[in-house]
C-alpha cells in the first residue's frame, strides 16, 4: 500500500495535534505539526472496472485508482498510463504493450478507430512523482473487449432473368429493323425484313403486339404488328414524320411525336383512330411516355431554352417542368409504380443514365460511365431498367437493376443496336 498504518496514523494524529486535539497515549509536539510523511515506497496497482464496446471501431476502458491518500498527504495525485494489444482472434487474448493513452486522474479512456471484430486487451499502470520520487505501479489485471462485427457485404446483384425479352432495333442487316432478344442474350430474332428502317418498338401491355416507327413507305409513320413480327399494319398516314410511339398501360392509346418544323405530341386510339395533338409544334416536344395510371405524360421540351423533362396532363394540360439541368435531358420512361422517372442526361460531353422522383427531386447518376449511355426503359416489375452504350465501342444493350448495380451487356454484335422495349 501507501505506507504502513502507523505512519498514517502519527500523520493523521499530527494533523489533529495541528488544530489542537491531544491523544491521551500521545502528546503533541511543534515538530509534529510541520513534519510532512515520507513519500511512499511503491504504489497499489489500479483496478480496471469495465471495458465496454462502443461500436465496430470504438471501446471505453474505465478504470480507479487505488492510491487515495497521496493527494491528501501530498496534494499530488497518480497519473495512469493505459496500454492496449490486438489478440490475434476474439477469446485468445494477449498482453498489453502500447501505450495509448496519459490520464492525469481517474477517467474513462475512448479507444476509437479500430479494427470491426477485432479483440482489444488493456492495462493501466499507476504513476505517480514528486519531489524528485518517481514511482510506477504493476500493471491492472488485464481486462479485454471485442469490436462489433463490420455487417456482412451485400449480396452481390442477381443476374438478369434469362425468361424476359427486349425488343430492341438493329442495323446488323444493312438497314434497320426490330429484333427481340432474351435478357441473357440469347435467341436473338428478326421481326421485321423489309428495305427501310424499322425503329424504336415498344409493346402492348399484354404483351401481344409491338408498335414501331417505319420510313418503309417514304416519310416515317407508325406501325402495329404482332409479337412474332407477323400482321404488319400502319397506323398514321400524313406528310409529317411520326416516330417514337408509346403504349398506354390499358392498352386502349399510343402517344408518338410528329415533326413538321418543330415536333408536336400526339394522342390516337390504338386501331390509329382519333388522332389528337395534345402539345403543338412551337418548340420541340419529343419522347412521349405516358404514366402507369393513363393520366399523365412525360416527354421533354426545349421551350425553356435547354431541353428539359415535363409532364402534363393526358389532354395537354398542365405541363410542368420537372428538371432544370441547363443541359440536354430528354428520353423520360416512368417506372411501373409511376413513383420515378428514368432519363437521359448530358454531363458535360456525357449522357448518363438518370433515375428521379416523379416530381423531379432526388436526381441520381446510375450509370456513371465515360461512354455514352441513354435510351434507359424499365422492366415490367421495375427491378431494372434496360439502355443503349457506346462503352464498348459501338452501341449495344444494356440492363442493371434499378440502382445501378449489375450493369450488363446483353447484344455483342459489331452493328448499332438500339432503343430496347421489355415484353410485359
Amino acid at each position: 500500500m501507501l505506507h504502513d498504518s502507523s505512519l498514517r496514523i502519527r500523520w493523521g494524529a499530527t494533523f489533529l495535534c495541528a488544530i489542537g486535539v491531544q491523544f491521551a497515549s500521545c502528546q503533541c509536539s511543534s515538530d509534529d505539526a510541520t513534519q510532512p510523511p515520507p513519500p511512499p515506497t511503491s504504489l497499489a496497482a489500479p483496478s480496471i472496472l469495465l471495458t465496454l464496446t462502443i461500436s465496430q471501431t470504438e471501446i471505453d476502458v474505465l478504470w480507479l485508482g487505488n492510491n487515495l491518500l497521496l493527494d491528501i498527504d501530498f496534494g499530488v495525485g497518480e497519473a495512469f498510463e493505459v496500454y492496449r494489444c490486438q489478440s490475434a482472434a476474439p477469446g485468445s487474448g494477449c498482453t498489453p504493450n502500447v501505450l495509448v493513452t496519459t490520464a492525469p486522474s481517474d477517467a474513462t479512456y475512448h479507444d476509437a478507430g479500430l479494427t470491426p471484430g477485432t479483440e482489444y486487451c488493456y492495462h493501466v499502470v499507476a504513476t505517480w512523482a514528486f519531489q524528485g520520487t518517481s514511482l510506477r505501479s504493476q500493471p491492472s489485471a488485464v481486462r479485454c473487449a471485442t469490436t462489433d462485427a463490420a455487417p456482412p457485404p451485400p449480396p452481390p446483384p442477381p443476374p438478369p432473368p434469362t425468361s424476359a425479352t427486349l425488343a430492341f432495333d438493329t442495323d446488323r442487316d444493312g438497314n434497320d429493323e426490330v429484333y427481340v432478344i432474351n435478357v441473357d442474350g440469347t435467341g436473338a430474332t428478326r421481326l421485321t425484313n423489309d428495305p427501310g428502317n424499322d425503329n424504336e418498338p415498344t409493346w402492348s401491355p399484354d404483351g401481344m403486339q409491338i408498335a414501331f416507327d417505319s420510313d418503309r413507305n417514304g416519310d416515317s409513320e407508325i406501325y402495329v404488328m404482332a409479337a412474332d413480327g407477323t400482321n404488319q399494319t400502319r397506323r398514321t398516314t400524313n406528310a409529317a414524320s411520326d416516330d417514337r410511339p408509346d403504349w398506354s398501360h390499358d392498352g386502349m392509346r399510343i402517344t408518338w411525336e410528329q415533326t413538321v418544323d418543330g415536333s408536336m405530341i400526339m394522342v390516337m386510339n390504338a386501331d390509329g383512330t382519333n388522332p389528337v395533338s395534345v402539345r403543338t409544334n412551337a418548340f420541340f416536344n419529343s419522347h412521349p411516355t405516358w404514366s402507369p395510371d393513363g393520366m399523365r405524360i412525360a416527354f421533354s421540351s426545349d421551350m425553356q431554352g435547354a431541353e428539359e423533362i415535363y409532364v402534363m396532363n393526358a389532354d395537354g394540360t398542365g405541363a410542368a417542368q420537372i428538371t432544370s439541368n441547363g443541359m440536354q435531358s430528354n428520353q423520360p420512361d416512368w417506372s411501373p409504380d409511376g413513383t420515378r422517372i428514368a432519363y437521359t442526361r448530358f454531363v458535360g460531353s456525357n449522357t448518363e443514365i438518370y433515375v428521379m422522383n416523379a416530381d423531379g427531386t432526388n436526381q441520381v447518376n446510375l450509370t456513371n460511365n465515360s461512354a455514352y449511355d441513354f435510351d434507359p426503359v424499365w422492366s415490367p416489375d421495375g427491378s431494372m431498367i434496360a439502355f443503349t452504350s457506346l462503352r464498348d465501342g459501338n452501341r449495344e444493350i444494356y440492363v442493371m437493376n434499378a440502382d445501378g448495380s449489375g450493369q450488363t451487356r446483353v447484344t455483342n454484335n459489331p452493328a448499332r443496336d438500339t432503343n430496347p422495349a421489355w415484353k410485359p
